[in-house]
């Protein structure tokens, strides 16, 4: 997990391990964050709606995308002094 104010390991290997749970610590920082990209690994992966929900209600967009891509958006939004976040699951 990258955030503006630091960058943390997560135990979260596949997409099917994202939940609201594993994603506690992006909705404790909605107030430091306009987006959060979450690289899923090598493919794209559509967001389950319970979690779109609760990004929108949170008013934090969200974008999945395959991790090399949500690396290179991320650097360039952070170069842009974007308030961007992400969760990177590493590809084998």
């Amino acid at each position: 997990m990258c955030f503006p104010d630091g960058i943390w390991a997560r135990p979260v290997r596949t997409v099917a391990e994202l939940t609201e749970g594993t994603l506690t610590a992006v909705f404790a920082r909605v107030e430091s964050l306009d987006f959060f990209l979450i690289g899923a690994g090598r493919d794209v992966w559509p967001l389950p709606e319970h979690l779109h929900r609760r990004f929108r209600e949170a008013s934090l967009s969200v974008d999945c995308m395959g991790t090399g891509a949500a690396v290179r958006t991320y650097n360039i939004l952070l170069a842009e002094n974007r308030r961007v976040g992400a969760g990177l699951i590493a590809i084998d």
